[in-house]
């Protein structure tokens, strides 16, 4: 039997109680969570036993909001199992979460998100006070992986092609602003903005990822949103031309519908 106290981990409205040291069990379900737990280390103290790799998966993490295990693997190019061992311990160290999302068919990976001291450490702000943010729920782990997906994708597909990703940013630095009807200030805000160059040519993209679970005419006022913000002529600001709206939805029948 374990000497260390049981925590208490919640799976599909029961609970389950499973020794600290045991690292993440699934649940009969498909789901689990990664909970942020004290294991005798202060904040101050575990951010200074990070090793470089272990300041690379923070800085990812702060950047990108929630990555994957094998999104992680494709980022670093380290073998999986490292990349593991690494996560497991910044676990350990109260300064990463996780969750595995529940899958109809097979397993899904582990999502994993930094937290508040991690987060501040990698953008160089002061140590927060106070307790944690709550868990983000399903759906938007999901959501958010999928968008570090398509950046792993670049990252991984970019350079066999002939491209460079110039750069890349997330919701709030991709916003958008633009004068809309009488005074009032509008603005797109797309999932992520991504500016590549293959030879001579620059392609500016905005990127929306749709996972099937928004209304249909609630995407089509988003899409209507983009229009207003072309019409502004607000993107003259990103030369030499107006950028493209990339759509990645779930399938050809959504797509259609939308």
């Amino acid at each position: 039997m374990s000497d260390h106290p049981a925590r208490q981990r919640q799976s599909s409205g029961r609970l389950h109680s499973v020794p600290s040291s045991a690292g993440p069990i699934p649940s009969p379900q498909g789901s689990r969570r990664v909970r942020f737990i004290k294991k005798g280390v202060s904040t101050k103290k575990s951010l200074h036993l990070l090793s470089d790799t272990d300041r690379d998966i923070i800085t990812l993490l702060s950047e990108h909001r929630v990555i994957t295990t094998q999104q992680f693997q494709t980022l670093l190019g380290i073998p999986e199992r490292t990349v593991r061992y690494r996560l497991e311990r910044l676990w350990e160290l109260g300064l990463v979460g996780g969750m595995q999302p529940y899958a109809e068919r097979g397993s899904s990976p582990v999502h994993w998100w930094p937290s508040r001291t991690a987060d501040a450490y990698a953008r160089g702000l002061p140590l927060p006070r106070g307790g944690e943010r709550e868990d983000p729920t399903e759906g938007l782990l999901r959501h958010a992986a999928a968008i570090t997906g398509l950046y792993a994708a670049f990252h991984r597909l970019a350079p066999t092609l002939g491209w460079e990703v110039l750069s890349w940013s997330r919701e709030t630095e991709a916003r958008e602003e633009f004068p809309a009807s009488g005074d009032r200030t509008s603005a797109v805000v797309p999932d992520a903005s991504v500016v590549i160059r293959a030879g001579e040519a620059h392609y500016h993209a905005l990127v929306e990822v749709d996972m099937g679970t928004m209304s249909v005419p609630r995407v089509a006022r988003k899409l209507g949103l983009y229009a207003e913000w072309a019409a502004s002529r607000a993107w003259a600001e990103h030369p030499p031309s107006l950028p493209v709206v990339l759509f990645l939805t779930t399938t050809a029948r959504r797509a259609e519908h939308v």
